[in-house]
């Protein structure tokens, strides 16, 4: 979590709102940045596998 809350700020995103309410892809994504869509990934990539479980 180191750093999470300044990326977010640096990304004029809200912490709090993220982990209260989560967000959706498209806004990560929005930001251009590498970790965001990396992130994403992962999580499009669990999501796909509790799909097929």
């Amino acid at each position: 979590m180191n750093g999470t809350r300044t990326w977010f700020a640096r990304h004029d995103l809200d912490f709090r709102a993220f982990l209260r309410d989560g967000c959706d892809a498209d806004i990560l994504l929005a930001t251009g940045d590498a970790m965001a869509q990396r992130v994403v990934e992962h999580a499009r990539n669990q999501s796909s596998q509790r799909e097929h479980d």
